[in-house]
Formats: structure tokens, sequence, C-alpha cells
């Protein structure tokens, strides 16, 4: 079953430690080439409490834009994470701080059930979505059922889904 949350909370305490428990969580850096010469790095970390909230950074990276800003939603299905996050700081000047971004990202080490560490087997690319510009409904559709975005396999880097995280 997916799980989505779409706000963020500055309370996040709920354990002993006064860290929240977390429910998921998804970690990745993804290099992949945009078109035939532009290579682009998606990074994102971010985490779903039990509590509902939402925790979480991206920065998007080519050879001309750099892109921060938060998460504020994710879903995980299976080995694939629909993310949207809000920008933060921008220098682009098509991507204004306030704009929201949605992309798309797989995890083929949890569909193959190919851990690299463990040796064997060679290890099959993730995938992503280049990001796209959304407006808060938007983020939010790509949150709940998913924007259909193209994937492109990544030329370096992983993304880690966890769709069960009792951290």
């Amino acid at each position: 079953r997916p799980a989505t949350a779409t706000s963020l909370s500055t309370d996040r305490t709920g354990s002993e430690d006064g860290r929240a428990k977390v429910k998921q969580a998804v970690n990745g850096a993804l290099l992949f080439m945009a078109d035939g010469s532009t290579r682009e790095l998606i990074e994102e970390s971010a985490r779903l409490t039990v509590d509902g909230s939402i925790d979480g950074q991206f920065h998007v990276k080519d050879d001309l834009h750099d892109i921060r800003g938060s998460v504020t939603c994710f879903t995980i299905e299976d080995e694939e994470v629909r993310i949207a996050g809000q920008v933060r700081e921008s220098n682009s000047p098509y991507v204004a701080a306030g704009t929201y971004l949605a992309w798309t990202q797989v995890d083929n080490d949890a569909r193959a059930k190919n851990d690299a560490t463990k040796g064997g087997r060679p290890r099959t690319p993730d995938m992503t979505s280049q990001v796209v510009l959304a407006d808060a409904g938007l983020a939010s559709l790509q949150c709940a059922t998913g924007l259909n975005l193209p994937l492109l396999p990544a030329i370096a880097g992983a993304v880690e889904i966890h769709p069960e995280s009792h951290r």
C-alpha cells in the first residue's frame, strides 16, 4: 500500500531520543544524461515519520543550473518512488524560489533483488525522470497517482528506497 504525506512539520519528536521514528525513506544521487550531451544530477534525502510528517531536501544540478529545495511529498510503490518538492534556492531564471518540481525514480536493485554489496549479479542501473516544473496541485498529483514521466537510466549513483524503515 503506498504511503503519501504532503505537509512538512517542524515537530518531529516521538521517540525517547527526541527523534521521530521513520516509517519510510528515500535517499539517492543519480547522474543521468538529460539529452545527448547534458549530464544532470538529482539528489534527494527524505523520510516519512510515523506521525505523517515529511522531512527532506533535494538538489538538482547540471552545467548551468543549481537548484535546492525541500521535499514536500513522496510515495513509494514497490521499487518506484514519486517525489515532489518546493524550490528554496535557484540560479535559473526559469525556476524561481517557491516553484514546485516533480520527478520519479526506480531502485532497480530492489526490483532485481541484486544487492551490489553481496556480489554475484551485475548491478542494474537505477532509473530517473527529469525534473518537471509543477504547481502545488501537480506536485500533489505526482505523489498521489504519478505524472507518468519518462524514465532514463542512471550513468552513476543509486537511489535507495526503504518502504518500511523503523529507525
